[in-house]
C-alpha cells in the first residue's frame, strides 16, 4: 500500500472519529427530569435530547414505563 493511500486512509478515520463525537455531544442540548404518579406509585424519568419537546417525551415514557 502506497503511502499516499495510507494517509487518505487515516484522513477519512479521523474525519469519521469527529463526526462521530460531534454528532454525540450534539444529542443531548436538553436534559429534563419528569416525576410521575399512578394509583399510588411514583417514578422519576430523565432524558436528554436536541429539544425540550423530544426530552419531556422521553423522560415521561421512562418515568410511566416502570409504574404502568
Amino acid at each position: 500500500m502506497s503511502r499516499s493511500a495510507k494517509i487518505g486512509i487515516g484522513v477519512v478515520v479521523a474525519i469519521f472519529v469527529v463526526a462521530l463525537v460531534y454528532s454525540t455531544l450534539q444529542l443531548g442540548q436538553v436534559t429534563v427530569e419528569v416525576c410521575m404518579e399512578f394509583n399510588g406509585r411514583a417514578n422519576c424519568g430523565t432524558a436528554a435530547a436536541p429539544s425540550e419537546e423530544e426530552a419531556v417525551r422521553t423522560a415521561t415514557d421512562n418515568a410511566c414505563g416502570t409504574i404502568s
